[in-house]
C-alpha cells in the first residue's frame, strides 16, 4: 500500500491520497488551469496527465511536491521521493 503526499508549496497545503488515481485527478485540476492560461496567452504548449512525466512537469511548474510513502509488509515504512 502506498500513500501519496501532495504538498502545495504556495498555499502550504498537504493532501494525502491512498490511490494513484486521486493524484491523477488532483493533477488534472492544475493541468486544466495551466492549459487555460496558455490558451489565453496564445501559448501553444499543452500540459497533460497521460503519464508520470506529465504529472511531474505539472507539479514542478505549479510548485507542488510529491512524496510517496511505501508501506511494505510487516508495517515497515519506506520513504520514496519522486
Amino acid at each position: 500500500m502506498d500513500r501519496y503526499h501532495v504538498f502545495d508549496n504556495v498555499e502550504e497545503q498537504n493532501n494525502v491520497f491512498t490511490e494513484w488515481e486521486d493524484v491523477i485527478n488532483y493533477a488534472k485540476l492544475w493541468c486544466e488551469r495551466l492549459n487555460e492560461e496558455n490558451q489565453r496567452e496564445h501559448e501553444p504548449y499543452v500540459y497533460n496527465v497521460s503519464d508520470t512525466n506529465g504529472i511531474k512537469e505539472i507539479f514542478e511548474v505549479c510548485n507542488i511536491s510529491l512524496f510517496v510513502e511505501k508501506i511494505t509488509s510487516c508495517n515497515k515504512k519506506e520513504e520514496v521521493f519522486e
